[in-house]
């Protein structure tokens, strides 16, 4: 039933023609009436006459066979083509290697009409006309007819237009396509040698040992042959010069030298794209420089050849010593073969100096108009530039604030006055472009006007760095320089640590799990004594209910005597945790740090245990 459904049927018998027989026709410029049965008898001759060309396979061959419908020859054997592979001699006049030539020729028969062409591959130096021999079209045989699939056999002759082809193979479509129509294929022969391959053979075996030297037998054994060496002129001895770089090709035909430059960028020199000009050149600087005929009078030892380059030598053109200090893998193989260089001479010169340390230009300080950021574009260039900004950054952390609480304090470089001891103030980090501001709410009673302390501008620089603030160094607890005043962060908004927690590859202080297991990892190295010590001075209440620093106040001064330094940041991620009621039986830090010292305890006792149960009895 399935295959009845519309989504499996791919195949459907097209509907019977509805239309009428066309009986009325224009005949040489005469009407003339079509006798429809006298049509209809030639229709069924040419379907009896077609049935051998059904379409046996592809997607609608059931449609063709169900109606019967035939299908055209051209249709049915488009693109493909039988090919056998042959041969014809030919005879050759008035030669004494040979009196006739064997041709390898390929015969190509389409299927879709019954024509055939014939190709003959094309040979390099065999002074022939080649490539098509015999354009395509239907081939008649001397009996009258055209040659046809019957005609073809592996291994037997074929004629064609009185020339004999010798067939002896075929590709392997040919054969398939035989074997399929019960065809008799034939037994593949081997192509036959030519009487000049024997006759080259004969040659080969009495080789002289001798041969006579002639004056183009170095053109034509090195034709295409370059020798490529990477040498450097040092010219920094006279006024203005410099080193320069330049490739020399040694061209084995006719023993030849030519210099190009290697043009550098930044080099200050015009591009010229050679030095020498391919030339033979001379050992010594000529006296006749400035005339026509330059070296014309030098015999062929006094110029440079093959012999006289390899890597690490000198090579003098025109008063200027030049070292080849490389070579290509080609020039490599060519000495080794010819001259049995060893490897170790061929090694490259080290020819690289290190490179120049060029002055930089530093940076003026700020000098008060606008941001250093500005100061710095006004160095930078002549016309300065509005400074680049990350809108990436802008556009993902734009709205974002970290808001702390924070208070003036002070160490050995700054000290605050009296009446900034009791002054709070609201400092704010925006994540979008990294800016800070401060703001001083209003306090009653203090005599000094609130508002903005700070206005927003780009986060300084830490003390002995050329680094700036980064949020990572925004944790409750920090320390912050800004404009030769020292902030400390007493606070942090609700946002701004579950900003701190979301994200523990930036404050990493934030992550409860990393925060735990550094106190494990302490606590695992304590006596038994100091976790006692410890279990027994931990408060269990806190003074001030309402606050959630008092807590932190009163264990922070305890884990530092105890040897445990934790931040403030850190002491806040654990109190966050354990006010969340994540874990059972957790309600607050100080439960929590019982717990962690209580696990820590029975762990020490069990490692105690087992290393007295492995001591071997008295």
């Amino acid at each position: 039933m399935t295959d009845q459904l519309p989504p499996f049927s791919f195949c459907h018998s097209p509907e019977q023609p509805r239309r009428k027989s066309q009986n009325l026709n224009f005949a040489d410029g005469y009407p003339e009436v079509r006798d429809p049965e006298k049509r209809k008898k030639e229709r069924m001759a040419l379907l009896e006459n077609m049935k051998d060309y059904n379409y046996e396979g592809g997607a609608c061959g059931d449609c063709n066979i169900n109606t019967d419908t035939p299908t055209p020859k051209w249709l049915k054997y488009d693109r493909q083509v039988l090919r056998f592979f042959c041969y014809f001699k030919e005879p050759v006049n008035e030669r004494r290697e040979e009196n006739f030539r064997v041709r390898r020729c390929t015969i190509y028969f389409y299927l879709e009409d019954g024509s055939m062409h014939i190709s003959e591959p094309r040979e390099d130096n065999s002074g022939i006309v080649q490539g098509t021999f015999l354009k395509r079209h239907k081939v008649p045989k001397h009996g009258g007819g055209y040659i046809g699939i019957s005609n073809f056999k592996v291994g037997s002759d074929i004629t064609v237009y009185e020339r004999t082809f010798r067939i002896c193979s075929c590709d392997t479509f040919t054969k398939r396509y035989f074997m399929k129509r019960c065809y008799e294929i034939g037994k593949e022969e081997d192509f036959p040698d030519g009487p000049v391959s024997s006759f080259r053979e004969t040659l080969q075996r009495h080789r002289l040992k001798h041969h006579k030297d002639f004056a183009n037998r170095q053109f034509l054994e090195n034709d295409g042959k370059v020798l490529r060496f990477f040498a450097v002129w040092d010219d920094r001895f006279s006024v203005y010069g410099d080193r320069h770089p330049y490739v020399l090709h040694y061209f084995l035909a006719d023993d030849t030298i030519e210099i190009l430059e290697i043009n550098e960028r930044n080099s200050g020199r015009h591009n010229f794209p050679m030095l020498l000009k391919r030339n033979r050149l001379p050992r010594e600087l000529p006296s006749d420089l400035l005339g026509k005929n330059l070296g014309a009078n030098l015999a062929k030892s006094s110029y440079y050849n093959d012999s006289d380059l390899h890597v690490g030598s000198y090579v003098r053109v025109y008063g200027r010593d030049m070292l080849l200090h490389d070579c290509d893998e080609f020039t490599r193989n060519y000495y080794q073969k010819k001259w049995g260089v060893t490897d170790d001479m061929l090694e490259p010169v080290d020819v690289q100096e290190p490179a120049p340390v060029l002055p930089r230009m530093e940076m003026p300080p700020h000098n008060g108009f606008g941001t250093d950021i500005d100061t710095m574009q006004n160095c930078i260039s002549l016309i300065p530039k509005a400074p680049f900004k990350d809108f990436d950054k802008f556009f993902h952390q734009d709205g974002k604030v970290l808001c702390f609480s924070s208070r003036m304090a002070e160490d050995e470089t700054h000290k605050v006055s009296p009446p900034d001891r009791g002054r709070l103030f609201v400092f704010k980090f925006f994540l979008s472009d990294d800016t800070i501001s401060i703001y001083e709410p209003p306090t009653r009673n203090s005599g000094i006007v609130s508002g903005k302390f700070l206005s927003r501008e780009a986060a300084p620089k830490k003390p002995c760095t050329n680094k700036r603030y980064q949020p990572s160094d925004m944790i409750v607890g920090a320390k912050l320089v800004i404009h030769d005043r020292l902030f400390e962060l007493l606070q942090a908004d609700e946002w701004t640590l579950k900003y701190m927690e979301t994200h523990p590859d930036e404050f990493p202080l934030s992550d409860y799990e990393n925060v735990v297991k550094k106190v494990e990892s302490f606590l695992s190295k304590m006596p038994e004594d100091g976790l006692h010590h410890l279990k027994m001075n931990l408060p269990t209440t806190a003074n001030d209910p309402t606050g959630k620093l008092t807590a932190i106040d009163q264990l922070s001064p305890l884990l530092t005597r105890a040897g445990l330094k934790l931040t403030k940041q850190e002491l806040v991620t654990l109190d966050r945790h354990a006010s969340k009621g994540q874990e059972k039986d957790v309600p607050d830090i100080q439960t929590l740090f019982f717990k962690i010292v209580s696990k820590s305890m029975k762990s020490s006792v069990w490692g105690a245990n087992k290393g007295l149960a492995s001591l071997p009895p008295q």
